[in-house]
């Protein structure tokens, strides 16, 4: 399914590119190996502090999710969401570089498909897969493993079956369900609005950056994240704004540990990496510019959500050449193209707050009693009292049966 263009023959990455430090130079030997990542630090006790640091050094931060996200979000899965969201839609990302170069334009399968059809192939895939391989990011995949990482990648993007299996969507256009997502008041002070991002699905590992810092928190199912720091993109070749619509992905893509990476680019294989495996609860800070991938389980929901600066001070100072250039091949982009959408995903904000959440809760409160009322239905307090009674009366039926049976057994007769 791989495109034969792109798959065992010449490649874009084959050559090094324009944009890493070494172009242009002394090429510089290669690289014997990959430097080994190291974990992504965690901190026990999360602060505004400790936040703007993470993105003020461009180093990535763990953290557990609790207070950061509501109870409602905390309980998301797949039946959650079919159940109340399967009719809206999920955007396919088809129009990133690397997608397109290696495994051509996947546009004519759809560019979208609704929560529901989106859940019922992830579980149909659960059903053909060993259900150890299923709860594993990337099945377990070995991203140094070439032919394993392309052919996982081609998969999960529905290159052969056009099926996908992973899918994302701003949680704005995602029916009221941003509503279940308001800004955390730790962060409020600071970042006024995030554009929060739905991820549903295992992800193949594009490396790219973001102009925005961001927060990655894991709601079901489990992410495992590569992460550089931000200081080490200019080592890395990017796209250039001539060539794709998002340059903010690196031109190694997927093959960011593929065995030519040595070869080609000795200071991107030495570069130390960060990586991090995150499960319900856990959370992960990504500053802008720094260089990220992830592949999650089937399982898999996420959200991420990119803050937008509330002043000067939290403006990520390496977001703004990103910003230029990611607005100028936008523009290219719409010059070579008209008619073409540049981007697969809407970029409104959400500026929910828990005011707002709390007025949700008191609606969906009501609108269950009056659903309840009018079908003669019973409320909980009512419903535990009466399968109380309902029980108290089996047990006085069993003692009455046994009583039966105890005067029906026959006196018991002497030697």
């Amino acid at each position: 399914g791989i495109n034969a263009e792109y798959g065992e023959g010449y490649h874009p990455l084959d050559m090094p590119m324009c944009g890493a430090r070494s172009c242009g130079s002394q090429p510089k030997p290669p690289a014997e190996t990959f430097t080994k990542p190291m974990p992504v630090p965690f901190v026990n006790q999360v602060t505004l502090e400790n936040l703007r640091e993470s993105y003020l050094t461009g180093m990535p931060m763990c953290f557990k999710s609790d207070g950061f996200i509501s109870e409602e979000a905390a309980r998301w899965d797949h039946d959650y969401l079919d159940e109340h969201y399967g009719d809206q839609s999920m955007a396919i990302a088809v129009k990133t570089p690397h997608v397109i170069e290696r495994f051509g334009d996947l546009s004519a399968n759809g560019t979208s498909q609704t929560v529901s059809q989106l859940i019922g192939s992830i579980r149909q895939e659960q059903l053909v897969r060993d259900a150890s391989s299923c709860i594993k990011p990337g099945f377990g995949l070995d991203v140094h493993d070439k032919s394993a990482t392309l052919s996982y990648c081609g998969h999960v993007m529905g290159a052969e079956t056009g099926q996908p299996l992973y899918a994302h969507q701003n949680l704005m256009k995602i029916g009221d369900l941003a509503e279940e997502f308001p800004m955390p008041d730790i962060m409020a002070s600071s970042w006024k609005e995030a554009m929060n991002l739905l991820w549903l699905g295992p992800s193949a590992p594009d490396l790219h950056q973001d102009p925005l810092d961001n927060v990655l928190y894991q709601i079901h199912g489990k992410k495992l994240v590569w992460v550089f720091p931000a200081d080490a993109t200019e080592l890395f070749p990017l796209y250039s704004v001539f060539d794709t619509s998002a340059p903010n992905h690196c031109a190694l893509g997927y093959g960011f540990r593929f065995p030519e990476v040595l070869k080609n680019y000795p200071d991107v294989a030495t570069t130390q990496g960060y990586t991090v495996e995150l499960g319900p609860g856990d959370a992960l800070c990504i500053p802008s510019g720094a260089l990220h991938a992830a592949m999650g389980s089937l399982d898999s929901i996420s959200v991420n959500a990119f803050l937008v600066p509330n002043s000067v001070a939290t403006l990520p100072s390496r977001g703004k050449y990103e910003w230029l250039r990611s607005g100028f091949a936008m523009f290219m982009s719409f010059v070579k193209a008209p008619t073409e959408e540049s981007i697969d995903y809407d970029t409104s904000a959400n500026s929910t707050t828990h005011e707002v959440l709390e007025a949700r809760r008191e609606r969906r409160a009501k609108e269950a009693a009056e659903k309840a009322a009018s079908s003669g239905g019973t409320s909980d307090e009512e419903t535990t009292r009466k399968l109380k009674e309902a029980l108290d009366e089996i047990e006085k039926l069993k003692a009455q049966v046994n009583d039966l049976q105890q005067e029906k057994q026959p006196p018991a007769r002497g030697r």
